[in-house]
C-alpha cells in the first residue's frame, strides 16, 4: 500500500484505491466478453477481495 501510494504521487489518482479501481476495471474490460458488463455483485466481490488483501481501506 505504501509503495503504491508513493508511486501515484503527482498522478491524476487521488488515492491508491482509485488507482486500483482503474486498473481492475481495465483488466476486467480487456478480459470480458463483448456485451457482458461487470455486475454490481462482481464489483462488490472484487472490492471485498482487494480489501482483504490490504489494497483498499
Amino acid at each position: 500500500y505504501a509503495r503504491l501510494k508513493e508511486r501515484i504521487q503527482g498522478s491524476a489518482f487521488p488515492s491508491p484505491e482509485e488507482f486500483l479501481r482503474f486498473v481492475v476495471a481495465r483488466l476486467l474490460e480487456a478480459n470480458a466478453s463483448p456485451g457482458e458488463p461487470l455486475s454490481a455483485e462482481d464489483e462488490r466481490r472484487i472490492a471485498e477481495r482487494l480489501r482483504a488483501l490490504g489494497y483498499l481501506d
